[in-house]
């Protein structure tokens, strides 16, 4: 935006048809304006207008809101011969936050809107205005853009103020209860200790979120098999024993294995039994005086660990190591949950959820029938039929709340009142735009049920 006047109504004046504001100057298009506005001559010099060549807009800055109502209704200009069309539009007021509400009927004039924006259960509005002849309301609620600045690049240095509590040039000997301006809490403003001092960005927080989420998975599914008896027995290295002979299991079955020694683990066959296993020890000294088989503990060191196979064995013992896992443990090799399973679960989650309405109201539940879309159709209007269709007047609806679940394609109106809510339950017809509607309504359980 230009620099304009603060506290003024600035009006964006956007030309169509054409028209480039920079071929024209500033005086020729104020001249245009203001006869299309009908401004009298001795009231135009309260007014501010410049040109944005950018934008290709006409700002127009005026403290008088009957003008501002005037420019807002311009919808075109003449220079010269030609006639140019026009839309123009209230810009929201410094230091506010914008808020955009859909489907506003047009029927509802400036008045209806701001009344029913700025109430006292919306305290923080303070304007309303519809976006040209659309039926979008734009909401304004003020707000700091910023958190003021640091001191080493204060456009003011001279104008100190105190860390502690605020206060505007204080003297040498002043004394405070310190106060942070950022968090509220007995510390002085950006201290070290000042959870507010700095903001974790988006995607540092996203990424934590993540990692949280993966790590409640991993606790909840182990993808980490129990050892079983049928893997490699590796004894601990010790740095005070001498080292032993390298110890492999042999399977003596129908069909002889080489008692060779092998890293990997013995898997039995089918049709051999535990009993026919024995021990056997390649350059070590059992049965001169070392250790025996029935020594064969793990008083000795020994422990069961998993060893690693090749992709073709893991192949070949894919079918035992399923069906030896024990029961209430999840496989190693299920996959894992998607993002995209996340993403489907949560959208299901929402999906059941009410809309936020209080906890103390009694809740009821209207659901359109016979094609009644409510994202097309708006929850202004079909919130309108409903209120029509059971008998209430403004003055009866003042606490009640009505609002939408897209999702469902459900309408849940809430009231204080016993007496509305029998009459919300009991619709069974909406008439919208001349069309009737079918509609079922009940009343839902109550919270912390």
């Amino acid at each position: 935006m230009p620099p304009l006047p603060q506290g003024d109504y600035k009006i964006i004046i956007r030309p169509r048809g054409g028209l480039r504001v920079a071929d024209h100057g500033a005086a020729r298009l104020a001249t245009s304006i203001y006869h299309a506005a009908e401004i009298p001559r001795e009231t135009q010099d309260e007014n501010t207008m410049c040109l944005n060549s950018q934008q290709n807009i006409i700002v127009v800055s005026t403290p008088i809101e009957a003008h501002a109502d005037k420019y807002q209704k311009i919808s075109r200009i003449t220079i010269g011969n030609q006639t140019y069309d026009t839309s123009a539009y209230e810009a929201a007021p410094d230091f506010t936050s914008k808020g955009v509400i859909r489907d506003v009927p047009l029927e509802d004039y400036a008045r209806d809107i701001t009344a029913n924006i700025i109430t006292s259960k919306n305290p923080t509005a303070i304007a309303a205005k519809r976006l040209s002849n659309t039926t979008t309301v734009m909401s304004c609620s003020p707000v700091s853009a910023y958190q003021r600045h640091r001191a080493d690049v204060c456009p003011n240095p001279n104008d100190r103020l105190c860390r502690g509590c605020g206060a505007a040039n204080p003297p040498q000997d002043h004394q405070c209860k310190p106060t942070c301006q950022l968090c509220g809490d007995n510390h002085q403003t950006a201290d070290k200790a000042c959870k507010a001092r700095y903001k974790t960005p988006y995607l540092v927080k996203r990424r934590q979120w993540e990692r949280e989420r993966q790590q409640q998975q991993h606790e909840d599914c182990p993808t980490d098999p129990t050892p079983d008896k049928n893997s490699l027995e590796q004894r601990d290295p010790d740095p005070f024993r001498k080292p032993r002979g390298r110890v492999s299991e042999t399977v003596i079955g129908p069909r002889q294995r080489s008692a060779r020694p092998s890293r990997h683990t013995a898997l039995p066959r089918e049709g051999v039994g535990d009993s026919s296993r024995q021990i056997s020890d390649e350059g070590g000294d059992c049965g001169r005086g070392g250790f025996t088989p029935g020594e064969f503990t793990e008083e000795y060191g020994w422990k069961t660990a998993s060893s690693k196979r090749s992709s073709a064995v893991a192949g070949r013992v894919n079918h035992h190591v399923s069906t030896s896992s024990q029961a209430g443990h999840c496989s190693s090799g299920a996959p894992s949950m998607k993002a995209g399973g996340y993403k489907l679960k949560n959208r299901i989650v929402r999906a059941s959820r009410m809309p936020p309405v209080p906890k103390e109201h009694i809740k009821i539940v209207i659901r359109p029938r016979g094609g009644l879309n409510i994202t097309k159709t708006g929850p202004t209007v079909i919130g309108r039929a409903i209120v029509e269709a059971a008998g209430l007047n403004s003055s009866e609806t003042n606490e009640d709340v009505i609002c939408p679940n897209y999702q469902q394609n459900i309408m849940v109106a809430s009231t204080p009142e016993r007496h509305n809510a029998d009459k919300y339950s009991r619709i069974g017809l909406i008439q919208i735009g001349g069309k009737d509607f079918k509609v079922s309504a009940y009343e839902t359980a109550p919270h912390s049920t």
